[in-house]
């Protein structure tokens, strides 16, 4: 024969609060998965749009030294288009050698990063100043 449980056959109303609790428990853990996996999205967003500046500056610093070394010289501004966005770069020469870039970087979704790198010139670039 099988034993019955005695808290599950009374009405003295211990099942209620058993069943509020676990709902609660259950949906503490359902909102706090829904928030975590939307706050990943959000950071996956930013990382990919971080990797997108990070292309684009080598993408630009790329261009600018085979620039220098086809033509031996570089021209003070140079604005460049590329696939995820576009690149304003200012020039000033240090030394005949050695370069300040400033970029001035907007992406498709259109977020803005302003810095500043230095570029050595090439070894095989001419270097007639």
């Amino acid at each position: 024969m099988i034993k019955k449980l005695s808290f599950t056959h009374k009405e003295s109303g211990f099942m209620l609060p058993l069943v509020l609790f676990v709902t609660a428990l259950v949906f503490l853990i359902i909102s706090t998965t829904v928030h975590r996996y939307q706050n990943n999205v959000i950071m996956t967003k930013n990382q990919i749009e971080q990797l997108k500046i990070e292309t684009l500056v080598q993408m630009s610093r790329e261009k600018i030294k085979q620039e220098l070394i086809q033509n031996g010289e570089i021209e003070n501004q140079m604005d460049i288009s590329f696939p995820y966005g576009e690149v304003s770069v200012r020039i000033t020469s240090l030394t005949p050698e050695k370069y300040r870039l400033f970029f001035t970087i907007t992406t498709n979704n259109q977020s803005k990063l302003q810095l500043t790198g230095f570029l050595k010139s090439p070894s095989n670039a001419p270097t007639s100043f």
